[in-house]
């Protein structure tokens, strides 16, 4: 994620919604918006777990040049970063790019481009188990530009 806000910063990577996903100071993972609206999933209490309680988290799909390359960004490889806050965001996206309807969106859109997707996911905590996920909204999704370098 430090490498994509460097990269930003030099304008060799360009985006309408900044989010990267971090950590705060407890190790809590939260999408930050470099705008200033952070998306921050709901805490969850596993001693004590509402079942009924509607709870959100999110997650973030980025199709990336391999911007790990030793030293210049690699337009011709790429990296997929796939990442939910918590489990219910990685369950989430896993059911959401398993959609065949949304996978053949993406091909058929940015098939030969760079892309991100931002998805907030609606579940049920499972203590035990598999998160129920009850909605996928998408919060963004669009191109990312990306400069020679």
């Amino acid at each position: 994620m430090n490498r994509i806000l460097s990269l930003e910063k030099e304008h060799i990577i360009e985006r309408a919604h900044l989010y990267t996903m971090q950590t705060d100071e407890k190790g809590d993972c939260y999408l930050r918006d470099a705008k200033g609206k952070d998306l921050v999933p709901d805490p969850t209490d596993p001693s004590n777990p509402d079942e009924k309680l509607i709870m959100k988290d999110y997650a973030i799909l980025m199709k990336l040049p391999n911007i790990l390359a030793p030293e210049r960004i690699d337009t011709k490889n790429t990296i997929l970063l796939f990442a939910g806050c918590k489990v219910a965001g990685q369950v989430g996206l896993t059911q959401w790019i398993g959609d065949p309807v949304n996978l053949a969106n993406l091909t058929r859109e940015y098939s030969s481009r760079f892309f991100q997707v931002i998805l907030e996911i609606q579940y049920r905590f499972a203590p035990r188990g598999i998160p129920g996920i009850l909605k996928t909204d998408i919060l963004a999704i669009e191109q990312i530009e990306v400069k020679s370098t």
